[in-house]
């Protein structure tokens, strides 16, 4: 009797069991999908604070004049690659621009190339030494 029973509910339950299945997997793909869009929401929002970053930092950051008034170095882009922080540095008079990437410095901020040039900024004042080791001090433009 109880076999009986069984048999004639058996369609039931499997119908139950597969709808229950169907909306266990579309309730984990809709959270999924929705972590996925939050994860890339972060991701865009990350790299826009970045920008406001370099762009706020671009603002602040004044012209160096080189103490004897020849050259004159400006920092022109500054961006985050691959957890780098990089600089675009241009030379006006001779109008020449260097990529430099920043480097740990026990003061200041220092930025160098696989060429060998550095630029190191020390409080108003900074540094820039060219890949012929050529050394030029640097005053911030009044």
């Amino acid at each position: 009797m109880a076999s009986e029973r069984m048999r004639k509910l058996l369609p039931y339950v499997s119908i139950g069991v597969g709808i229950l299945v169907y909306i266990l997997y579309y309730n984990s793909t809709e959270n999924w999908k929705q972590a996925q869009s939050d994860y890339e929401r972060q991701q865009v929002e990350e790299r826009q604070a970045k920008k406001r970053d370099a762009n706020k930092y671009l603002k602040t950051v004044k012209p160096w004049i080189s103490t004897d008034g020849k050259k004159i170095y400006q920092i022109t882009n500054r961006e985050e690659k691959d957890g780098l922080t990089w600089i675009q540095l241009k030379e006006q008079n001779e109008d020449a621009t260097y990529n430099l990437r920043y480097v740990e410095s026990a003061s200041g901020e220092k930025y160098t190339s696989n060429a060998g040039n550095t630029f190191w900024i020390k409080g108003k004042e900074a540094i820039f030494e060219n890949s012929e080791k050529e050394v030029i001090n640097l005053k911030p433009v009044e």
